[in-house]
């Protein structure tokens, strides 16, 4: 009689999805219009006033996933379609990666 064994996929650790936060050298401080501001080491003064831009900055501030950010999308915009909010704020993080703004570490 031969035995049977079950062959059970090996296991790999989950992907972890990374966390996004603004790069260390700037500074980064909520104002007091209620939007955030940025200002780089060359010295430019970057503002965030829109309610998109605002409730992404807070969460970068924290430090967080693609995934919380949307969730503080669709909280702030509980009409908007769920796979708008997934590309504007795709596009938003790549403008910010683009422009050396946020680091995202997994």
């Amino acid at each position: 009689m031969t035995e049977r064994r079950s062959r059970m996929p090996a296991h790999e650790p989950p992907v972890r999805a990374p966390r996004y936060r603004w790069r260390p050298r700037l500074r980064v401080f909520a104002d007091k219009r209620g939007g955030w501001t940025i200002l780089t080491a060359a010295g430019e003064e970057l503002r965030l006033r829109n309610a998109a831009a605002v409730a992404i900055g807070e969460a970068l501030a924290a430090g967080t996933t693609e995934a919380e950010c949307l969730e503080r999308l669709a909280r702030a915009f509980p009409d908007a379609a769920p796979d708008r909010l997934r590309s504007d704020l795709r596009g938003f993080l790549a403008e910010l990666r683009d422009a050396d703004l946020i680091v995202g570490e997994a």
